[in-house]
């Protein structure tokens, strides 16, 4: 069986026993000839891509082909095929009979289902085209990427993944929304998130296969961490205290529990010498610690599932390959091996899913297996983490642009709240419970600041607000010179007096002294060069900054009363330590009035490297802000007194 990376201009997929679908850059052949595409040299296991047990047949290898075969990947519970974003596919279905391929009839009673038709079709540059009298047409995702599928039923159809050239899919893009997945997961199971989250089970959600399921598991919990959540559960196992009451001899008991009520809980006799009442039994409560809760019940039964998952995969290495079925062998024993360890064997079974309980949500080891359990049951949904479902780790398919926005702003969010000094962090994107009792996360476009916090900068507390497409306006009172603005992020710091955040900036209103560093995230773009930038050069590289983008940085700089510096983020290479790509400096100190960063998801030691670039910036600008001695401050002040004195 050959696993290895293919390009092609087309592919030929058995989507059931009676039909096959055609997925190309140019339209299928004439009738005449369409049963030629059988005759292909070119095959590849189809994996996760169909459900049948026949191979894809593929065109002619060409480095320049647009169906993409991805060979051997880490990525393992993804679709080998690959289309690109931005790029328009003809697509056709074909009756299969006796080794040859028909075109349909006009009535041939087929409803096609693509899920292309769940994505936004009114977005720019979404396509999708379907001529029923043949059962063909065109298709386009945008700017769309992730997991999607054509076919005639859930069961019958090809299931491929949409790439983009800007992002390595299986490091950077995966990244990304493992990155979202995570925070969207924590916000709503962990740590100071004042609610709890609910989770549903979607009928409408496709099952998984056994295969899918043991792939997204092994990468959700690799073995070695599976192993450490098992070593802190086993280390600090969560215990109640449970009370047994029983009748014993009076010799036996403490009697301190039947002292407490001597008519209900002693049984008197009379003596036989004296005739006096005497205390014949008591009734005793004994107090213990016991681990027979919901919580280890869980873990025993998110066990068990796991390991009948491995089971079925170890006994078909035929139809999941040597390797999986040894790997997932190795999985099943050591699974077995922890289930008969004192603390599993003692619990009883679970008989209901506590989704709610707080040590599944929030204790170390126990949250990793409920999380596993989540992203490798498809029939559970995180509800409402975003309204279109862009933030659900189980989303089939997502606009990468608004992505990357969303990503950004966590990251900017997570730069903040790690900086040296900062407190009284109050996270304003987790919503309470709605009217339904479930929890939300939503990044608005809003006028209220996202994040709040203090920084003590210069011997005296700042406070800081994230703000998330905040809209800059003209007129009294309001912070544009000119026209409306709308910046992706804008970070406002100021000094201020006031029991709150709101009051305090109030204040700081009133005396001039806030001040703005203003972000835009453009994902379309690859490389920066402001200085090289021309604007009568009609022939630019796509993928390079356009004069627009500059021009909008100097328009938040002029217009928007107190900005210090505008910055563009965008999905380049990103630079060492502490440097961001481009800097044109407004003022004469360190921070840029136009600058560049690349930020990209991708491995940690990139995401650090970013972080520390994106902080030492933010540091060095709030140290030139207002009541301190720098030029700018002198400039604020001037423009304060200009806007007096009128």
């Amino acid at each position: 069986m050959i696993e290895s990376e293919l390009k092609s201009d087309h592919l030929l997929a058995f989507i059931s026993k009676d039909y096959c679908l055609y997925i190309g850059t140019e339209q299928a052949p004439e009738r005449e000839k369409i049963t030629d595409l059988l005759n292909s040299s070119e095959k590849r296991p189809a994996l996760l891509a169909t459900s049948s047990e026949s191979e894809i047949l593929f065109g002619t290898q060409n480095q320049g082909g647009k169906v993409i075969y991805s060979g051997p990947t880490k990525a393992e519970f993804l679709s080998r095929i690959r289309i690109l974003e931005n790029t328009n596919y003809h697509w056709e279905i074909f009756k299969y009979a006796k080794n040859k391929l028909e075109i349909l009839s006009e009535n041939h009673g087929l409803l096609i289902q693509s899920s292309i038709n769940k994505t936004e079709k009114n977005k720019i540059s979404v396509r999708w085209e379907q001529d029923n009298r043949q059962c063909r047409g065109v298709f386009n995702f945008g700017n769309f990427l992730g997991s999607g599928s054509i076919g005639i039923s859930k069961t019958e159809g090809l299931t491929f993944e949409v790439i983009s050239k800007k992002l390595d899919y299986e490091q950077e893009y995966l990244a990304l929304i493992k990155d979202l997945s995570d925070k969207a997961l924590s916000l709503l199971l962990d740590f100071d998130t004042p609610t709890s989250s609910q989770l549903t089970v979607d009928q409408t959600r496709k099952p998984k296969d056994v295969f899918e399921s043991y792939l997204l598991f092994k990468t959700a919990l690799p073995i070695n961490e599976l192993n450490a959540a098992l070593a802190q559960i086993k280390a600090r196992p969560h215990s109640i205290l449970v009370s047994e009451e029983r009748w014993m001899p009076s010799s036996l008991a403490s009697g301190l529990h039947a002292m407490n009520d001597p008519i209900s809980r002693i049984r008197w006799a009379r003596s036989t010498s004296s005739g006096k009442p005497v205390a014949v039994e008591v009734l005793d409560r004994k107090r213990q610690d016991t681990n027979n809760t919901a919580p280890n019940q869980f873990v025993r039964f998110a066990l068990e599932k796991f390991s009948r998952i491995c089971l079925e995969i170890s006994g078909n290495s035929e139809k999941y390959g040597k390797t999986n079925s040894t790997e997932a062998l190795q999985i099943h024993k050591f699974i077995e091996s922890e289930l008969r360890c004192t603390l599993l064997k003692s619990v009883s079974r679970l008989g209901r899913i506590p989704y709610e309980n707080q040590v599944l949500q929030k204790r170390e080891g126990y949250k990793q297996l409920l999380r596993t359990y989540i992203l490798t049951n498809s029939a559970l949904a995180v509800r409402d983490l975003q309204d279109n479902g862009v933030l659900s780790p189980t989303a089939e398919n997502r606009a990468v642009p608004d992505l990357y926005e969303y990503w950004l702003f966590f990251f900017l969010a997570q730069a903040l709240e790690e900086l040296n000094g900062a407190k009284k962090i109050e996270r304003n994107y987790v919503k309470e419970l709605n009217h339904e009792g479930v929890v939300s996360i939503k990044l608005e476009h809003s006028n209220s600041p996202r994040l709040t916090l203090q920084l003590a900068i210069g011997g005296e507390t700042h406070d800081l607000g994230l703000y998330y497409n905040r809209t800059f306006e003209s007129g009294e009172g309001q912070t544009s010179y000119s026209m409306k603005l709308r910046p992706d992020y804008t970070i406002e710091t100021f000094v201020g007096y006031g029991s709150s955040y709101n009051e305090r900036r109030r204040n700081a209103f009133k005396n001039g002294t806030i001040s703005y560093l203003h972000f835009d995230a453009k994902f379309r773009i690859q490389k920066v060069e402001i200085s090289k930038t021309d604007p009568d050069n009609d022939e630019q590289d796509e993928l390079s900054a356009k004069p627009s983008d500059i021009y909008k940085m100097h328009t938040y700089n002029e217009a928007i009363r107190g900005t210090a510096a505008s910055v563009i983020l965008f999905p380049g290479n990103t630079n060492k330590e502490g440097e961001l790509n481009e800097s044109y400096r407004k003022y004469f100190e360190l921070i840029p009035g136009v600058g560049a960063l690349a930020i990209k998801p991708g491995d940690e030691k990139s995401r650090k490297t970013a972080l520390i670039s994106t902080q030492k910036f933010i540091s060095e600008a709030l140290g030139c802000m207002p009541n301190t001695p720098s030029n700018f401050s002198d400039f604020k002040k001037w423009e304060v007194n200009a806007k007096k004195s009128k």
